[in-house]
């Protein structure tokens, strides 16, 4: 039994290293290319180098409130992951709130901040854009990415009256911190 699990981390592995490098769409709405030299044109939202407030408008305020926590790493991630892929657009914005009550850090500003984008999204708000998926693996990781998970998810994509895009897999590398109720989710980074 030792070696097929083996087998199968090592699979789920190798998988999430080709799908990161086949370069998969991402499912996030909000989620932009960042631009890597510094000759290339700021994006649209800003000179990625000013401060976020400069640029995006005010920083979301982190409540003190304790997240929600769950009784391992793995575990809330896999609770992050199921939520952070599965919304409609009349969904969102919450959806995103209570990520940011399953998380702390950069995780939680980062769901703070996509509630805030999505509740001032008209255009959004009022379309039919929705997104469903399963979570197919949460592997601790290991090399670059040690000391954190490698999350593999399996979403379909739907636009309104368009037909659905066929099924895609996404990586995300993602981390988990210890708080007084448990695991809460302190990086979520997705990779394609």
């Amino acid at each position: 039994m030792r070696s097929v699990t083996s087998r199968l981390v090592a699979a789920v592995g190798t998988a999430a290293v080709a799908l990161a490098i086949s370069g998969c769409g991402s499912s996030d709405p909000y989620l932009k290319p960042q631009a890597t030299n510094d000759t290339a044109k700021p994006p649209i939202g800003g000179d990625p180098r000013e401060p976020p407030e400069e640029r995006l408008g005010a920083r979301p305020t982190e409540n003190d409130d304790t997240p929600a926590g769950s009784p391992t790493p793995e575990a809330a991630i896999r609770r992050y992951a199921i939520l952070s892929i599965n919304w409609t657009a009349a969904t969102l914005a919450d959806r995103q709130r209570t990520l940011a009550q399953l998380s702390v850090g950069a995780a939680r500003q980062g769901a703070l901040l996509a509630a805030q984008q999505v509740a001032r999204d008209s255009t959004l708000q009022k379309s039919a854009r929705a997104n469903h998926g399963q979570v197919v693996a949460v592997v601790a990781g290991t090399g670059p990415v040690s000391g954190r998970w490698v999350v593999v998810t399996r979403e379909t994509a739907a636009n309104g009256d368009d037909p659905e895009l066929p099924p895609g897999f996404h990586v995300t590398v993602a981390a988990a911190q210890r708080v007084a109720s448990g695991w809460a989710v302190s990086a979520w980074e997705p990779e394609s």
